[in-house]
């Protein structure tokens, strides 16, 4: 089986690849494509739903962090929710970061070895972005009878890389499961912030 993420070469002013072991698989059944589409559609509904669960465990903590304890509050909340996915999430790093650096002695009580700790959320929300990514920039219209979609391509040489992942049931079940999984160990993460910020605030 090939691997879920792949590239086809073509030449510039051609439609055929320029590997003939990697022509794309048109599908012989419209049937097919068409149930495959109506499961597709559900599916990727629930990456969507779940996924914007876990930009909004992002804002809440960014709102009690930085909205909750200013003069300012309606000000840095526009602020916060228009900023993009990725900048939220670099945005509450930096904030931790620097709650931590000021109040080691609270944090590292309730989250010992609290930056790894830190780090290691991160990395796992930033995953959880890139596959959200996937699913937003695929050109679903062009999916091959093999699960393949197309989500990228480059010019290099008078060839056109053409990038494709496969988006089978299980690949999306295995997305969708990363994505519920990374947002409940930020909730629980978040838990441990607020208890922090909690005894930060009786100081």
């Amino acid at each position: 089986m090939r691997n879920r993420k792949f590239e086809i070469d073509y030449e510039l002013h051609s439609q055929h690849s320029t590997d003939n072991k990697s022509e794309e698989i048109t599908w012989k059944d419209e049937n097919d494509r068409k149930n495959y589409f109506i499961n597709l559609a559900s599916e990727i509904g629930w990456i969507i739903i779940e996924f914007s669960s876990l930009e909004n465990k992002i804002e809440s903590s960014l709102i009690l962090l930085l909205v909750e304890p200013s003069f300012n509050k309606e000000i840095i909340y526009s602020e916060i929710v228009k900023k993009k996915f990725h900048e939220k999430v670099d945005l509450l790093q930096n904030v931790l970061r620097n709650n931590y650096s000021n109040n080691k002695d609270i944090y590292e009580k309730e989250i010992p070895n609290f930056e790894i700790k830190l780090g290691n959320i991160v990395r796992e929300i930033k995953e959880a972005g890139e596959i959200r990514n996937k699913y937003s920039h695929a050109t679903w219209s062009n999916t091959l009878e093999d699960k393949s979609v197309q989500v990228g391509q480059k010019i290099l040489n008078n060839t056109i890389k053409k990038v494709f992942i496969r988006f089978d049931i299980q690949d999306i079940d295995k997305d969708f499961e990363k994505i519920y999984s990374t947002g409940n160990e930020l909730s629980e993460f978040n838990e441990k912030v607020w208890n922090c910020y909690s005894k930060m605030k009786k100081l």
